[in-house]
């Protein structure tokens, strides 16, 4: 969730490029724009897109199709989503469904199949942050992501139910504007609500899963489920965000793990 790492620019600037069939002064300004776009950590200037002719741009728009179902771009589609395989947007849909366009393709029509703007996401994020504005969302491949935990979990018990409830914790950020683009994303792609669901059914395998004889083991076993979810997720995932909220819980113990079971939530709006 969050950061993945960024493709190769070399494969984009050589080979990517010579697939489209340009004529030599293109190859040159589009490379060109391909380095200006890296360097810039994905983005481009008006003056920088306006390099490529829109004869050539939508020329380069229309082999986006190619990306798919074996075709001759198929293979930036299967490089990118090599290793990835959750949505980073949101850590619950399967990244492979779909490419975003971070600069979005109906208006940057040169980057149309530049592999840098192309973001393995889930078809819920990505229709979510369709015809919204692209500043307004962090770039996976390029945002300066803080290296503590940043999005957390807090814990609260409603009818012997375990409840988790998500934020971004804005001291580790420490980035009025990082802070900013991640609540206005939040609220674009519905996370929190969408997360919320999904966390109730997370938490409800969590206490069934979870077969010990007394609290200190209950400990235990959180910090060891913890630690192998953040191998698996990285530690801003939601479901590291849920054990670590369950193991920082004070009063957490087992006899509210046996009352969750009992009466866990219906799944049906996020609530009870």
């Amino acid at each position: 969730m969050w950061k993945i790492n960024k493709p190769d620019i070399k494969k984009a600037t050589i080979k990517d490029i010579s697939e489209l069939n340009l004529d030599p002064g293109n190859r040159i300004n589009l490379r060109q724009l391909y380095i200006d776009y890296d360097n810039q950590n994905g983005d481009v200037s008006k003056a920088q897109i306006s390099t490529i002719p829109d004869d050539i741009a939508k020329k380069i728009y229309k082999t986006y199709p190619n990306t798919r179902n074996g075709k001759a771009l198929a293979y930036i589609r299967d490089e990118l989503n090599k290793n990835v395989y959750r949505c980073p947007y949101c850590g619950i849909g399967a990244s492979s469904d779909t490419l975003d366009h971070y600069m979005p393709e109906s208006e940057f029509h040169a980057l149309a199949v530049c592999r840098m703007n192309l973001v393995p996401m889930c078809h819920k994020c990505n229709n979510l942050k369709k015809n919204k504005s692209y500043k307004d969302f962090v770039h996976c491949y390029y945002e300066n992501f803080p290296n503590g935990i940043f999005f957390v979990a807090n814990i609260t018990i409603v009818k012997n139910c375990i409840i988790a409830d998500f934020d971004f914790d804005s001291i580790v950020i420490n980035d009025t504007n990082l802070e900013n683009k991640l609540r206005k994303q939040a609220k674009e792609i519905q996370l929190f609500d969408r997360i919320k669901k999904e966390a109730n059914e997370y938490i409800t395998s969590l206490c069934i899963d979870c077969d010990v004889p007394d609290n200190k083991s209950l400990k235990d076993w959180l910090k060891n489920k913890l630690k192998k979810e953040e191998n698996r997720y990285g530690k801003n995932d939601w479901r590291c965000a849920v054990v670590r909220g369950l193991f920082s819980y004070s009063s957490l113990d087992i006899s509210m793990i046996e009352k969750h079971k009992l009466n866990r939530p219906i799944n049906n709006d996020g609530g009870i």
